[in-house]
């Protein structure tokens, strides 16, 4: 056989590669494919050409034409990821969604964390892929992943209004606990977002759920000085006195962070000033120790202070 032939079957002519430059992307893929090469050839990350053209949501057409050469529709690449997970990026799009769930992808797939594809779609704050999803019955309460979080608890996390609501109307589970004893409360309430708060309150969410630490709503608002989400909190009954796992109230948490807005609106709905933790601690011993004086002050004006409230923090 001629020597010159072998060399440019191996190693591709610079006409070759001009020529292939010129064609569009489906007349490349048209041309690799006639030469016998795998659709589902896969890079070391174990990556498909199906995998790289779904997480750009404007190769719908290329993507139509890899399944139809018979391409892998639920492959998964080293980290357990599916088409379907990447179509769910930051350039997903729902015509991408849709060609794949058609095609057989399955809509709930699981990677190595157990994340789905609405997992991802709220993670990345895409409104119209969770849409997407959910028109083909995704499930919006998977079993929980590594640490436990559901699209819900991200999509709270990440203050997106619209996809809460979203998933709120499609069945997502308010109370579902992370492997921290967290519900998709906490998020919005740590960050102050008073929109979501009011979403999750209006859906009827129970606000005096506790973390593992005992924990609740109410007190990750009072240290963080939330005053207009502790006001909320307290209006839909939330309980004032409960206590955490040191035996805190929400006082204590409040005293000890300098927050003497929600000090005093806490006094006003009933907080016992007189509480001691377990360790012996009142909400005065943690204003007398950070220097806050006008919380001090507003804590002595209360009746039945304890007498070991009076005493100077040692």
């Amino acid at each position: 056989m001629d020597q010159t032939l072998v060399k440019d079957m191996k190693e591709p002519t610079r006409d070759y590669e001009q020529l292939m430059d010129s064609l569009s992307e489906n007349e490349r893929i048209e041309r690799v494919l006639a030469d016998g090469k795998d659709v589902d050839v896969i890079d070391s990350n174990g990556l498909s050409p199906l995998h790289w053209r779904a997480g750009e949501g404007t190769e719908v057409d290329a993507v139509r034409l890899l399944l139809a050469h018979g391409a892998n529709v639920n492959a998964i690449d080293k980290w357990g990821m599916a088409p379907l997970h990447y179509a769910c990026g930051p350039r997903g799009s729902a015509s991408m969604i849709d060609l794949l769930v058609t095609h057989g992808a399955d809509i709930d797939a699981m990677d190595t964390y157990g994340h789905t594809p609405l997992y991802f779609a709220s993670q990345n704050r895409r409104r119209e892929l969770v849409d997407a999803l959910l028109m083909h019955s995704a499930d919006v309460n998977p079993a929980r992943m590594q640490e436990g979080d559901t699209p819900l608890h991200c999509a709270a996390f990440w203050r997106e209004a619209d996809i809460v609501k979203a998933l709120l109307r499609h069945g997502a589970d308010a109370a579902a606990l992370n492997a921290s004893g967290e519900t998709p409360l906490c998020s919005p309430v740590l960050w102050g977002n008073t929109e979501i708060v009011q979403i999750f309150l209006n859906h009827g969410v129970d606000s005096s759920v506790a973390s593992k630490h005992g924990m609740t709503a109410l007190h990750v608002a009072s240290s963080g000085g939330h005053t207009n989400v502790v006001s909320m909190l307290l209006k839909h009954g939330v309980d004032v006195h409960a206590v955490n796992e040191r035996g805190e109230n929400a006082l204590h948490t409040a005293s000890q962070h300098g927050n003497l807005d929600v000090v005093r609106l806490l006094l006003a709905y009933g907080a016992n000033a007189n509480i001691v933790s377990k360790d012996g601690k009142t909400a005065m011993h943690w204003a007398s120790k950070w220097g806050h004086t006008k919380i001090v002050e507003t804590l002595s004006t209360q009746t039945l202070v304890s007498e070991v409230a009076l005493k100077v923090f040692g």
